[in-house]
């Protein structure tokens, strides 16, 4: 059955200067659909037999915007009859309700803000949620920086060329952003923008990123040496009770071959088995055990509790949110920089130090650089220089015994003096 594409003025609506609608009708087996073009026009300005806008009064913008509306009628009309042919290949019943459908969503998708929507359900069927709130962030930033610029803020994957790469950059250091923070914008963009090209969503335009995205500079030092890590662990707490349960979990994540802190929240009585913890990282998804030493054990039978969850006063069986798991992880990290504080240590302490200390003092212990990405658990190159084929997880626990030997061989007491 053929379906008919006309275009048409609605005249069943009419805005406040009495223009009309201009709408793609279309028509198949007594069924109608319209598809708007977001252009409103007056009776006399548009002839239905040839289709096409005939005047524009100068007031309006006369002959450009007539010829620019007339290339957008042939344009509309060509993709509207590529879904239909499209759909009528796939299936001749096909409705004229999930043609238009169809000829939506194919437009929806050259949209930045339905091309991140997408995006965001990905991550949360995966359970990326950081990386999902940095595609948020990405796109207030964007719709920030159109009004900076009086743009519309609806803005297409295709209006993303050098221009707009180059002006988006000022917009950001307009803003006061850290460098770091700027180069992270762009390198999300970055990818936004190439991952549309694959999907041939859009034309690949060069290179539009390649020298306007500033170079990262040395991040600060994130490991802390061995002595460090024994007046972390050593030090009185009793006049500080409220930040001992985050030291547990600091330490926890060093006795777990520097398991990620989520990774340690989502630890439940059932990923512990014969004494040998089984996960699977919440980033990658990569299935990863870790041996239970004694330093361990101690930390764990502290908080052993009728909870399924064995940190409960992280996440737990009541609160166990994506918001509850943000909230953890800054009440962890607020008393770390307490503790930061209290010891006068050279670096910022947070959750992240203890996963770049363990590595480090692998490192330092001269255990190759595969076995320590394996204990890890990464798998971009980019983060371990080498990917990884698997070892032996006995090989795995003897560099933790060693790693927690090295840096736990000394046993004196500190305290507080305040």
């Amino acid at each position: 059955m053929v379906t008919s594409i006309k275009v048409r003025l609605n005249t069943a609506r009419c805005n406040k200067e009495e223009m009309f609608p201009l709408v793609f009708q279309l028509l198949k087996g007594g069924s109608k659909r319209l598809i708007p073009t977001g252009i409103f026009l007056k009776r006399e300005w548009f002839n239905s037999r040839t289709e096409q806008v005939i005047v524009i009064p100068q007031q309006y913008g006369g002959r450009v915007r007539r010829k620019e509306i007339n290339q957008l009628l042939d344009t509309m009309r060509k993709e509207i009859g590529n879904v239909v042919a499209c759909m009528n290949s796939k299936d001749k019943k096909c409705t004229i309700a999930s043609i238009a459908m169809a000829y939506r969503q194919s437009k929806d998708a050259c949209y930045l803000s339905t091309f991140i929507a997408a995006e965001y359900k990905q991550l949360e069927l995966t359970g990326r949620f950081n990386t999902r709130e940095r595609y948020q962030s990405l796109y207030n930033s964007v719709v920030r920086y159109c009004k900076d610029c009086g743009r519309s803020a609806i803005v297409e994957l295709d209006d993303i060329d050098e221009s707009f790469v180059i002006s988006y950059r000022g917009f950001l250091e307009r803003e006061g952003l850290k460098k770091s923070s700027i180069i992270a914008y762009l390198s999300l963009l970055r990818k936004l923008y190439n991952k549309a090209c694959k999907m041939n969503i859009i034309s690949f335009k060069g290179s539009i990123f390649r020298g306007n995205v500033p170079h990262a500079e040395p991040s600060e030092k994130r490991a802390a040496d061995a002595g460090l890590l024994r007046l972390i662990r050593e030090v009185q707490l009793d006049a500080f009770p409220e930040l001992i349960s985050s030291r547990d979990v600091f330490l926890a994540s060093l006795y777990m071959e520097g398991m990620a802190v989520r990774d340690i929240m989502n630890l439940k009585k059932e990923n512990l088995r014969n004494g040998v913890i089984f996960y699977r990282r919440s980033k990658t998804g990569k299935l990863l055990t870790v041996k239970v030493v004694p330093e361990l054990r101690k930390i764990l039978d502290k908080y052993g509790s009728e909870d399924s969850y064995l940190f409960p006063f992280l996440l737990s069986d009541q609160h166990h949110s994506y918001k509850d798991y943000r909230n953890a992880l800054r009440r962890l990290n607020r008393h770390l920089g307490k503790l930061e504080v209290l010891l006068k240590l050279p670096l910022h302490l947070t959750t992240y130090v203890a996963r770049h200390s363990w590595a480090s003092i692998a490192q330092i212990c001269n255990f190759p650089v595969e076995q320590i990405s394996q204990a890890l658990g990464h798998s971009s190159t980019k983060t371990t220089q080498i990917y990884l084929k698997g070892f032996n997880h006995a090989v795995i626990d003897k560099i933790n015994e060693q790693v927690i030997n090295y840096f736990g061989n000394e046993e004196s007491k500190v305290y507080i003096s305040y």
